[in-house]
């Protein structure tokens, strides 16, 4: 039985190279082959292998952001042919808006526009046709034992954990690998070792699936669980309790499933240089603006220019977030901890200008900078609103599996300061599940617009 599949990685790269080489060139034959009805002449083939050269990076970061490569298992056919055709569509994208920008700056960069379409739309059907075939072969594989069957793994020993190992092991091709204890000594059937040593499993390729099992876990300890689970691939389940219409009731037991979020360190990578760039960029803007705010906030009220507060971040870890100060030095002795707004009676004229607009979020670009937060995912909140959050409904917790963002989906549909925290966690459920690098612009671009229309995030 074959255990290392290394070998299908590379051999899934090398016949998607191939693939992509042989229908440009033969995109770029048939192009002269009709020239006789429309004209087409190559002055240089230089435009087209560097099209070609930047169409294998895209494809290949996309393909390693998207587990392209890596994920040979897939439930069905449909999800095989859904993820090539999400690779091929955002590689398709990224060229085109690359050819555009190169032509702008350079007057000898000629390419056919109709080779760019062709050339993606066969890619489009040839290689979505080839990773079905692949999805039918590695079926096959399995079946005659060839290569592991997709294995799940159960945190927990309980009667809990039992039952639903019962319910599992009933699907095909779905093997049980075993318990993970929460404790370090605990002896039982079907133990194989306890969390100290659970990154250890997660490495291993035949694990697809694992299912949190355990009553009363800290909330915090489970995230990290989650966190570190997704980062390694796998698709993450939760028995849990009070989760509504939101779980799935499986013959008794309540399963939460996180749908399978695009989080790996290859994506937190593309999305972290993505937030340096864009916040070295702003600087020269940034600079000037919070220097003459600092001024306005000086003389109009007694205080420090900024504000520093505890915010819940990325894996639960606990940060300071900076905002300019919009309230009078004090304003919480008598009220507590609150959610506030805009039109606060605590903040002072200037403050209250700049809540409605969001201007006192710019000093975050800081948090972003030095990797606290990012530009956008979901809004971080205070300590003791997470904690009584989470008391409420316990989802809330996997908000913090992205970093905090500047501005986030929620926001930007209405869902900000004291609004309706049940309606907001689903908005930032669905950023996890959908996250790519465009979603990240599209709501960037709609932040602005936001914001001028006299609402704040």
């Amino acid at each position: 039985m074959i255990k290392d599949r290394t070998k299908f990685i590379y051999l899934r790269l090398i016949t998607d190279f191939l693939l992509l080489l042989f229908f440009y060139t033969a995109t770029i034959r048939v192009r002269i082959y009709f020239s006789y009805i429309r004209p087409f002449c190559v002055y240089s083939f230089k435009p087209y292998i560097i099209l070609f050269i930047i169409t294998i990076i895209f494809f290949v970061i996309y393909g390693f952001i998207e587990r392209f490569f890596t994920n040979i298992y897939y439930q069905d056919k449909s999800i095989a042919f859904l993820k090539s055709a999400s690779v091929i569509n955002k590689t398709f994208i990224s060229v085109i808006v690359f050819a555009f920008l190169f032509r702008e700056f350079s007057s000898d960069f000629y390419y056919s526009r109709f080779i760019l379409l062709f050339f993606f739309g066969l890619s489009f059907i040839g290689l979505s046709l080839v990773r079905v075939l692949f999805h039918l072969k590695t079926k096959d594989l399995i079946n005659r034992g060839v290569i592991h069957p997709p294995e799940f793994l159960i945190i927990g020993y309980n009667n809990i954990s039992h039952k639903i190992k019962s319910i599992l092991s009933r699907l095909p091709s779905f093997k049980f690998k075993g318990y993970i204890t929460c404790e370090e000594q605990q002896d039982g059937e079907g133990i194989i070792d306890n969390l100290k040593n659970y990154e250890r499993y997660l490495k291993e390729d035949s694990l697809t699936d694992v299912v949190i099992a355990q009553p009363g876990i800290d909330p915090f300890k489970e995230l990290r669980l989650i966190v570190e689970s997704i980062l390694y691939g796998k698709r993450v389940k939760i028995i849990c309790e009070n989760f509504g219409s939101d779980g799935i009731l499986l013959e008794g037991l309540e399963l939460y499933e996180l749908r399978e979020i695009k989080l790996s360190r290859e994506s937190l990578l593309l999305k972290r240089i993505f937030d340096i760039i864009f916040v070295i960029c702003s600087l020269p803007l940034v600079t000037t603006l919070c220097l003459v705010i600092a001024v306005l906030i000086k003389i109009t009220s007694s205080g420090p220019v900024l504000y520093k507060q505890k915010r819940v971040g990325f894996d639960g870890k606990v940060f300071r977030i900076f905002k300019f100060r919009t309230m009078y030095v004090g304003a919480e002795r008598k009220t507590g901890p609150v959610i506030t707004d805009w039109d606060d009676t605590r903040c002072t004229r200037v403050g209250k200008f700049l809540r409605r607009f969001g201007i006192d979020e710019i000093p975050q670009l800081w948090n972003v900078f030095i990797g606290d937060m990012s530009l956008v995912g979901p809004r971080p909140e205070r300590p003791v609103f997470v904690k009584q959050f989470i008391e409420e409904i316990p989802q809330y917790i996997y908000r913090h599996i992205m970093k905090p963002g500047l501005t986030g989906w929620a926001q930007i549909n209405g869902f900000r300061g004291d609004t309706d925290i049940k309606e907001r966690i689903k908005f930032d459920l669905y950023y996890l599940e959908n996250w790519s690098l465009f979603f990240d612009i599209k709501i960037i671009v709609r932040t602005i617009p936001f914001l001028l229309k006299k609402q704040v995030i």
